[in-house]
């Protein structure tokens, strides 16, 4: 990210942890200045030493934005679809976190229901790490693939990325 705004000359892409994302998200305003990195790094130093992983990333999760003025995974879930978040199916989440890096660019997918071809090149991407992580099963990932495009199949997928 540093290159990149180094080239563009001027702050055209973030390059923060999770930490320091909540930090941003809790504490400080919007503005992309040197100060408000400074800020942003020393909150989450601070904050790595105080509170765990885990609950730093649960709260991130609690605080995120999902597109559509939509803010963390509980109202995200009722938002998108009629659920509470325990009950979200795999592909339901894959499609929430797909959004995460850029929600008012990604989200248009989840208010359509229908994803894009880049759409669904991202829940590929994020179905084939979590099945390689150990996080879901080799039928998990099958039925993932076949009904991860609200309903529908993920297109050019098949069953080798679950193996």
């Amino acid at each position: 990210s540093l290159a990149y705004n180094w080239q563009k000359g001027r702050y055209a892409r973030g390059g923060s942890t999770i930490t320091q994302q909540v930090v941003k998200l809790l504490f400080l305003d919007k503005d992309k200045t040197i100060m408000r990195k400074i800020r942003e790094v020393s909150g989450a130093l601070l904050l790595d030493l105080l509170v765990d992983k885990n609950t730093i990333l649960e709260w991130y999760f609690n605080i995120v934005d999902f597109g559509s003025g939509v803010y963390g995974i509980e109202a995200a879930a009722h938002y998108y679809f009629a659920t509470p978040a325990e009950l979200l199916t795999i592909p339901q989440s894959i499609l929430l976190a797909s959004v995460v890096p850029s929600p008012n660019r990604w989200s248009g997918s989840l208010r359509a229901k229908e994803l894009s071809p880049t759409g669904q090149q991202r829940f590929l991407s994020i179905l084939t790490r979590m099945r390689s992580q150990g996080f879901i099963d080799r039928r998990q990932c099958r039925i993932a693939l076949r009904t991860g495009n609200f309903g529908a199949p993920i297109v050019g997928a098949d069953d080798s990325r679950c193996e």
